[in-house]
């Protein structure tokens, strides 16, 4: 094939990528009934997991669940890896890998599991979870920047668990150098989120990579690989190693590119990274311009969730 019509081949695979992925797929798919466990997931959320595993997984790498809490985002893959008509039983055998400290802290003691303490270990909860759908998952308990994942190609990578920019650093390094080209997919649960912002800061700065395939409100963002990524970016990268202005010049881009119904919430993210930064004055503007508008609920308690946060 000529570069010409290799050029204009992927500009037809790119179009055709698009059009399909406007209409948003997954929000049309059908779930079975399912034993979900305890998730902090929205229904759409889940919905998109099952989509992935069930319609677009092709088995040519692993699924990876990086931050599998109590196992609902592992039981979405799992059924959907089951209902997948184009793959034999065996090719779906211990296909997804699920990573959790799987020690309650504060929140989850609240929420979840009261009947734990703080510092307690609850992987037997998520083995129970989980049991109808072990024979597709490996989970690992530990600390995922210790993570020693090996040559295997990885074909969805679902991250929960980039609480922090260091952890997010180690995910770009090990991971993603492992993710397939034109095939793979990257679920940023967090990105619709107002804490993260090393999460945009990571995927904008990767732009020229990542194709955008769409939002789920108030939580994810799905991106598919479109061109291989150079080993060497990802084996150096770091959202520290950003000098500010130019994090703040890769935010901005970012927030221009997200619908309207999430921008506001990436906006807060925004404060997050000036405050974050040293920049506190811009961090207080910013926010009392956000305040000046009307939201929605959910918008307006993050805002005061965020007030209190740039206070102290």
């Amino acid at each position: 094939m000529s570069d010409l019509s290799l050029r204009s081949w992927s500009r037809q695979v790119c179009a055709a990528a698009l059009r399909r992925f406007s209409r948003t797929p997954w929000r049309h798919h059908s779930c079975p009934s399912f034993p979900l466990p305890p998730t902090m997931l929205t229904t759409a959320e889940v919905q998109l997991l099952h989509w992935l595993t069930s319609a677009a997984y092709t088995g040519r790498g692993e699924i990876v669940d990086a931050g599998c809490f109590l196992g609902g985002s592992s039981v979405a893959l799992a059924d959907g890896l089951r209902c997948n008509k184009r793959l034999q039983p065996q090719q779906k055998e211990k296909r997804i890998t699920s990573y959790d400290l799987f020690v309650v802290d504060w929140y989850t003691c609240q929420y979840f599991l009261p009947e734990k303490r703080e510092g307690e270990d609850f992987f037997d909860r998520f083995s129970q979870n989980i049991r109808p759908y072990e024979a597709y998952i490996t989970a690992i308990k530990g600390d995922i920047r210790s993570i020693a994942w090996g040559e295997r190609p990885i074909e969805i990578l679902f991250l929960d668990v980039a609480k922090q920019p260091d952890i997010h650093d180690i995910i770009v390094q090990r991971l993603f150098p492992h993710l397939i080209p034109g095939v793979s997919f990257v679920v940023q649960q967090d990105y619709v989120h107002e804490w993260l912002p090393w999460i945009h800061i990571t995927m904008e700065h990767f732009t020229e990579y990542f194709a955008p395939r769409g939002y789920v409100r108030d939580a994810s963002a799905l991106y598919q690989l479109s061109k291989p990524l150079p080993p060497d970016q990802c084996a150096n990268f770091s959202v520290q190693n950003i000098p500010p202005d130019q994090q703040l010049r890769i935010m901005n881009r970012a927030i221009e590119k997200v619908p309207l119904p999430e921008k506001k919430v990436v906006m807060l993210a925004k404060v997050r990274l000036l405050y974050d930064l040293g920049r506190g004055q811009e961090a207080h503007a910013l926010l009392d311009a956000l305040q000046r508008e009307q939201h929605e609920p959910r918008v307006v308690q993050a805002i005061e969730a965020m007030r209190g946060f740039i206070a102290r």
